[in-house]
């Protein structure tokens, strides 16, 4: 799937359903962008407060947003509260990525999807519903894992858990916009 990159006047975003948070930029590190996760909620159970001292000690800035990153990283800790949460909701069986490198992955039965309840990431002002396709992904007709993974050394929200969203990078405002979209469409 391709997207394409709107620059000046056509980058403008409006309507109901736009959402904006803050960037955040560093002088220590200008050439990424920085978003403030405060929490991530799956279903109507849980919400994992989030925090990143690597990144930044205040909480402000704590996730790069990344479209040149495939996977979502956030921190051990944080990582194993949220894969606890969804393996207790979840009802699939659990399989292993024969790669090794996704963490949670269950069977698929002839490409089917499995049935996630809704995760939701909280940034500041903005809350974005991240739809099943943008946090599983089927590796193949058998598999499917879920696409963020653990690390402690940078958070980067990757490009998968942007999948289908116009986003809008304001560099005049600071800020950055989601829009919910159908991307084949586009």
């Amino acid at each position: 799937m391709s997207s394409h990159i709107n620059f000046g006047d056509n980058a403008v975003m409006s309507g109901p359903d736009v959402v904006s948070t803050p960037l955040i930029l560093s002088e220590e590190e200008p050439s990424f962008y920085y978003l403030t996760l405060e929490s991530i909620s799956i279903g109507n159970y849980k919400t994992l407060p989030f925090r990143s001292s690597k990144v930044s000690p205040n909480d402000q800035g704590n996730i790069i947003i990344d479209s040149g990153t495939t996977y979502t990283f956030v921190p051990f800790d944080f990582y194993a509260n949220l894969e606890k949460t969804l393996v207790s909701l979840i009802n699939a069986t659990r399989k292993n990525d024969p790669s090794g490198f996704l963490k949670l992955c269950y069977e698929s039965q002839n490409g089917t999807t499995i049935n996630v309840p809704k995760i939701v990431a909280h940034f500041t002002n903005a809350d974005i519903e991240l739809p099943t396709t943008n946090t599983f992904t089927q590796l193949d007709e058998c598999l499917v894992c879920f696409t963020m993974l653990p690390n402690d050394e940078i958070a980067i929200f990757g490009n998968l858990a942007q999948k289908n969203f116009f986003i809008g990078f304001d560099l005049v405002a600071n800020k950055v916009s989601f829009l919910p979209t159908d991307c084949t469409k586009h």
